[in-house]
């Protein structure tokens, strides 16, 4: 199956350039299979409508903003999800729910669309160039996510370039920082004190603290 991951947002525009930075670290750090393919738009769109077109399921990546959760973020939802649509955000052009209204009156299907934003911060606004802290936290736990969907929805499997090759980028100084923003992140943070337990202090790569993180939470849903 043909997956597109297209990632939307403005890199002149702070948070709104989450995205692009997503759309960046997968190029980097994963050699992905030759039916996916990752699209980079500055704003929601007739060219995001024709990329849909063209592929049989997408992923669709871009700023999120519902004004509650906190900076950071990370939400996934499928098109259905009226309440969570309306929460994708741009500076530009067609709002998220007109792409998907117009997509389905061109008789597109997006059932297999799966949608992943990052809260922005509202302090800071839409302004200026690069992300605010949290949302730059957010984006190698929001391409891991990616990953993770690409290989449980369509059995598409990612090459990790940094931990095949012992990549320096990957390693954390703070492996309890990292592990605690991730946690953050995924909505995860009451597993924290499980999860710093079966830390030691010393730097780590992240994909070493990923698995951790992987064997907590799956070690509570088994309980």
């Amino acid at each position: 199956m043909r997956v597109s991951i297209i990632c939307v947002g403005n890199d002149f525009h702070g948070d709104d350039g989450f995205g692009p930075a997503v759309a960046a670290y997968l190029r980097d750090r994963y050699m992905l299979p030759s039916e996916v393919e990752v699209i980079s738009h500055m704003e929601y769109g007739r060219a995001l409508v024709g990329d849909l077109m063209a592929c049989e399921a997408s992923v669709v990546v871009g700023a999120f903003d519902d004004a509650t959760a906190p900076v950071g973020t990370l939400v996934t939802f499928g098109p259905q999800d009226v309440d969570q649509v309306a929460g994708m955000t741009s500076t530009l052009d067609m709002s998220f729910a007109d792409v998907l209204n117009l997509s389905h009156a061109l008789g597109i299907d997006c059932s297999q669309m799966r949608c992943f934003g990052a809260q922005i911060d509202h302090e800071r606004g839409l302004s200026g160039t690069g992300l605010s802290d949290a949302l730059s936290a957010s984006i190698a736990p929001c391409a891991r996510a990616i990953v993770k969907h690409l290989s449980d929805a369509f059995w598409h499997k990612a090459v990790d370039y940094w931990a095949m090759t012992s990549d320096s980028r990957a390693l954390v100084d703070d492996p309890a920082v990292y592990a605690c923003s991730v946690l953050a992140a995924i909505g995860e943070s009451e597993q924290a004190d499980a999860v710093l337990a079966s830390l030691d202090g010393t730097p780590a790569p992240d994909y070493e603290v990923d698995r951790l993180i992987a064997q907590v939470l799956e070690g509570r849903l088994a309980a």
